[in-house]
């Protein structure tokens, strides 16, 4: 028998050329079963062999970060199935399936205002679209007669199999496509240019959740790509329907399915969805206060207009949830150039999505802010007034009546899974994880992942004096840097605590260190404030609750480890955020700027990097820092050269250490009547918060930096503090 017979050149170069026109889009499979669960498991478990066998996470290009963290970018692909999870996790409780047509046209649809001008779409030609052949190419081919790009006001239609999005080589997102899309014409077929996703498929609509979820993903992309958008609009066609989407930081979901192809009442109001869609761009759903002229981006708050400096921008993406990004600013003059402030100030802006909780305790950020101010702490970001004070309030959409929540139908194993990510996602990820950062924390813990919450959200936009990252701050620096930027974190923390609110999330995010341009509260400069806070979103009241919160809120890489257990405990206190400038230190000294692969190799690293339960990152934390022997080795021996040889360092955080954590005791009676065995952790009744703890903790730095008890000492502005306020 004679050998097969190669390929010849040219079909090689055919093939090859064929893929590019398609792109690198998976075929769907469109049949609404999956395969056996065996057979799904064993697929998952097993080491990915060669080929497209499964859906990765590609990356997406990073834009440069305020709150930039060297070392921990993550080399592993991450399988779309947990990203899906993981999405379903954000959206928990606040998506909606089947909305009746006319709550969906009142609640999502009713800024939209007929117009007979433009434009001219035929109605028969829509209804041809849902007849006949359900391929991708001859539905698109149909699509595109009832959507003539002469017709749509400046917009484009395009499909992944003819056009491949670029964009996911460099950094980290899903390597899905849309099937169609709706993009600007005059610009190239870019994320950051999609104004309308479209999914298709030959499911039934009883499965329209799972390619709802497929739409999620794609409005993942596009959030994350314009991420000033304010909301996002889409299409799942199932055959034989239509159904409309609607997604902003608040909420998702979809319409009841319009049988366009024979019903003529579907049919219009698809059309006057799509006539009114492409008839007005200011609503398709971008924010109409920022614009974009010769590649520059500028911003219109509260009367003044700000330009974005490049390349300063820290965003953390999400649809359903939290959408934060803070970027470098400057006030704009009339024709768009950069003015300096007369004081020298340099300016960031934030701008998050927040819940709006009734009777929340502690109050919002920007009231925090507010009585922070009126209190004139000292050392704090300076703030500008004129943005903080602004009335101007942007709320997500309302909440249909009696729908169901979009992905209660999803069970068994997936539902366990979505579960224990959930309990998970009520901690941040650690700082620099690009993929697992766009993922924000649940703030709100519910019993049950299935339950329906209408929680609508506000767009806070706050303008504060600039300062530098703990981690950029420390990159020439050593340790009496880094001890003394803590040393002054923690007065201003204590400052605050005395004000009514403990801090909550002390992390290399939130701790910043001023330079050259920060202006602070209290007349401070930054020639003698090494380190101040940021960020109060996750804050207690000062008796260490909260009613929107859990107590184990924050960084599992820097919260307490007690927090991270299921240990109840009655509140939050000084202690638990000392743990956590505790951690930070440690981390700081294991930073290693030059070789990420090392620094990831490190235990305390690699335990919060790596996908584990709380739990272990807990029981990790325990051993490392009841045991000396371990601390020395897990922790110690992997300090960076300039703080392990500084044995003063050395012995300053072993004595932190021994405070912060009782050593472990090898006789077996004391370990079964060790009081930190018990099921709820106890305070001293006479120093509930722990106040003393923290003292302590202080006097030890100031000894490491050899201020004693004088007036430069942290220990002597704690208890000036504590005697100005009681």
């Amino acid at each position: 028998m004679d050998p097969p017979r190669s390929r010849r050149k040219a079909a090689v170069a055919a093939l090859t050329a064929l893929k590019e026109i398609c792109g690198q889009k998976r075929k769907r499979d469109d049949s609404p079963t999956k395969p056996p669960l065996k057979a799904r498991r064993r697929k998952l478990d097993a080491t990915p062999s060669p080929g497209p066998k499964e859906i990765y996470y590609k990356p997406t290009p990073t834009t440069k970060r305020i709150a930039s963290h060297p070392g921990l970018e993550t080399p592993s692909m991450l399988l779309v199935d947990k990203f899906e999870l993981q999405i379903m996790v954000q959206a928990r409780g606040v998506t909606r399936m089947f909305i009746p047509l006319d709550q969906f046209r009142s609640i999502y649809l009713d800024w939209f205002t007929y117009t007979e001008r433009f434009p001219k779409l035929k109605s028969k030609a829509m209804q041809r679209v849902g007849k006949g052949n359900w391929k991708q190419e001859s539905f698109f081919r149909r699509l595109r007669t009832a959507l003539p790009s002469k017709e749509l006001n400046g917009l484009k239609l395009a499909s992944s199999f003819s056009k491949t999005l670029p964009g996911f080589e460099s950094g980290k997102e899903p390597a899905s496509q849309p099937d169609i899309f709706l993009y600007v014409a005059n610009k190239n077929p870019l994320w950051e240019n999609i104004s309308l996703l479209i999914e298709h498929s030959q499911i039934s609509v009883k499965d329209a959740s799972k390619k709802f979820l497929q739409w999620m993903r794609n409005a993942w992309n596009v959030f994350h790509h314009q991420p000033f958008r304010r909301h996002l609009y889409g299409i799942l066609f199932l055959q034989p329907h239509a159904l409309i989407c609607y997604a902003d930081h608040g909420f998702a979901g979809y319409s009841e399915p319009l049988d366009f192809s024979a019903n003529s009442e579907h049919n219009n109001y698809l059309m006057d969805f799509l006539h009114n869609f492409i008839a007005h761009p200011e609503h398709r759903g971008q924010d109409p206060t920022v614009t974009i002229k010769a590649g520059r981006t500028y911003i219109q708050y509260c009367g003044t207009r700000w330009i974005e400096l490049p390349e300063k921008r820290y965003h953390r993406p999400s649809v359903t949830g939290r959408n934060v990004m803070v970027v470098r600013v400057k006030r704009a003059g009339p024709a768009g150039e950069e003015l300096d402030d007369c004081e020298g100030t340099e300016w960031v802006m934030k701008l998050s999505w927040e819940e709006i909780l009734k009777n929340s305790s502690p109050p919002p950020e920007q009231e925090i802010l507010r009585i922070l101010d009126r209190a004139n702490v000292r050392g704090l970001p300076k703030l500008d007034l004129s943005t903080i004070l602004s009335d101007e309030e942007i709320i997500t959409r309302g909440f249909p009546e009696d729908c169901k929540n979009a992905f209660t139908v999803f069970q068994g194993k997936t539902m366990a899974q979505i579960e224990s990510s959930y309990l998970l996602s009520s901690h941040r990820p650690a700082p620099g994880l690009s993929t697992q950062q766009h993922l924000p924390q649940v703030r709100l813990q519910k019993s049950f992942f299935n339950e329906r919450l209408e929680v609508r959200r506000r767009l806070y936009r706050t303008v504060m004096s600039y300062c530098q990252p703990l981690t950029e701050a420390m990159r020439n620096g050593g340790p009496k840097e880094l001890v003394g930027s803590i040393c002054d974190a923690m007065i201003v923390y204590f400052e605050v605590y005395m004000n009514g609110f403990l801090h909550g999330d002390i992390s290399t995010e939130n701790i910043v260190v001023p330079v050259k341009g920060s202006k602070l509260t209290g007349e401070v400069t930054y020639q003698t404030q090494r380190g101040t806070l940021i960020d109060w979103n996750l804050c207690f009241n000062a008796d260490g609750t909260a009613s929107g919160r859990s107590f184990r809120s924050g960084t599992p890489a820097f919260v307490a480890p007690s927090l991270l257990k299921n240990t109840l405990i009655k509140q939050r206190t000084l202690r638990h955020d000392m743990e956590s400038f505790f951690a930070v230190m440690l981390w700081i000294a294991s930073l290693n700027y030059e070789d990420e692969d090392a620094f990831r190799a490190k235990p305390l690293v690699a335990i919060a990097v790596e996908d584990k339960p709380s739990s272990d990152i807990a029981n990790a934390k325990m051993l490392w820092f009841t045991n000396l022997r371990e601390f020395k080795s897990c922790i110690i021996a992997n300090f960076e050269d300039n703080y392990r040889k500084d044995l003063q360092f050395v012995r300053c955080m072993d004595a932190l250490r021994r405070i912060l954590y009782q050593e472990e005791d090898d006789d077996i009676l004391s370990f079964i009547n060790d009081r930190r065995n018990r099921t709820q952790e106890t305070n001293n009744p006479k120093d509930p918060m722990d106040e003393g703890v923290f003292v302590e903790c202080m006097a030890v730095l100031d000894g490491y930096l050899g201020h004693g008890d004088g007036k430069e000492s942290g220990t002597y502005q704690l208890e000036r503090l504590r005697k100005k306020h009681r």
